[in-house]
């Protein structure tokens, strides 16, 4: 499961908790002390388990959603196709992506319901579960609520996104360069190919995130924590400066070395839009203070990196910090969106 000599994260059975069984003390253990080392987890569920409404997670289903003959359709249903626009792997601004990717937004606005919504909304329960157990307060870190707006002039009630991403087999190619994750938590499913790396700050090395094989018993996930957990959990528990008590993994996806397309789906978790950095730290003062925590430097948050083709870092990423605290979350997303859609 994990290619580094240092200890291999666990692999955590969430389905009693996701369920919203009594799942004793165990699983939100281990799922705590896990997230604060790493950053990251395995997670699975037990399909038998499930509720019959839970979508299946198949690779063909996904892949044949690239095929000419299904964009029309989806396009119609309010999917975006971001294509091969240049954004976070290895191409250039004048160079096409090794792969393609369809994006959903959480908050339809009115629009019709997009087809991968059920793999939208299971993604979106596995967050809120993690969530949960972490203790995040209501309504701050994420929005459990689902959508219910009617588009217009009405603010959105939520910025989470699905992405389905196709990554072109080529042993040379990076399918995303190394970035940390800028939002909440981020849920990962990928098929058997894999080629998710996490970079091992002991080593300094990435090391393979395998993939576990389907199998008929169990659905596999990665979480990861992203940088706004990171940064407002250190500070609103006690931390000084970078010290966190959950640090937001460096992580990047190598393209596959076989012949056979990655099919990942990436599901981004964000506080609700108008909600401010400042606003989280003050909503989780009465987190409990760290333990074990750890210092990571400002500059290894790519949410304070400018991210511009061409631009590697913010100048002074602390004080840059300081200068988005009392801006709403949704601004600052949507800046970065910005930066790293790039045309």
């Amino acid at each position: 499961m994990w290619s580094c000599t240092c200890d291999c994260p666990p692999i955590i059975d969430l389905t009693g908790a996701f369920l919203g069984k009594d799942h004793g003390k165990e699983t939100p253990k281990l799922l705590r002390s896990t997230l604060e080392k790493w950053g990251w987890c395995h997670i699975t569920l037990v399909k038998n388990e499930l509720p019959s409404n839970f979508p299946s997670f198949d690779k063909s289903y996904f892949a044949q959603t690239f095929s000419e003959e299904r964009k029309e359709s989806l396009l119609n249903q309010g999917a975006v196709y971001r294509g091969r626009e240049a954004e976070s792997g290895s191409a250039s601004s004048n160079e096409a992506e090794p792969k393609q990717s369809w994006e959903v937004s959480r908050c339809v606005r009115g629009k019709s319901r997009s087809e991968f919504l059920p793999f939208l909304e299971s993604m979106h329960s596995i967050a809120t579960t993690v969530g949960d157990i972490l203790s995040f307060p209501k309504r701050t870190m994420l929005e459990e609520e689902s959508c219910n707006c009617r588009g217009g002039d009405d603010p959105i009630c939520n910025i989470d996104l699905l992405r389905v991403f196709l990554y072109d087999p080529d042993p040379t190619a990076l399918g995303s360069s190394p970035h940390t994750d800028w939002g909440t938590l981020t849920v990962v499913w990928q098929d058997e190919v894999g080629g998710l790396e996490t970079f091992c700050p002991v080593h300094q090395i990435y090391a393979e995130v395998s993939p576990q094989k389907r199998d008929e018993k169990f659905y596999h996930f990665v979480v990861h924590v992203g940088d706004v957990t990171s940064l407002t959990m250190g500070h609103a528990s006690g931390g000084k400066g970078s010290q966190v008590r959950f640090p937001s993994p460096l992580h990047r996806v190598q393209c596959p070395r076989i012949n056979d397309p990655r099919i990942s789906l990436v599901y981004f978790c964000y506080p609700p839009p108008p909600l401010s950095l400042a606003t989280l730290e003050q909503r989780i003062k009465d987190y409990s203070p760290p333990i074990n925590s750890m210092t990571i430097p400002y500059q290894s948050y790519y949410l304070l990196r400018n991210q511009t083709s061409g631009e590697k870092i913010t100048r002074d990423p602390e004080a840059f910090y300081q200068k988005i605290r009392e801006k709403p979350l949704g601004d600052v997303f949507r800046d970065k969106w910005e930066q790293v859609q790039r045309e």
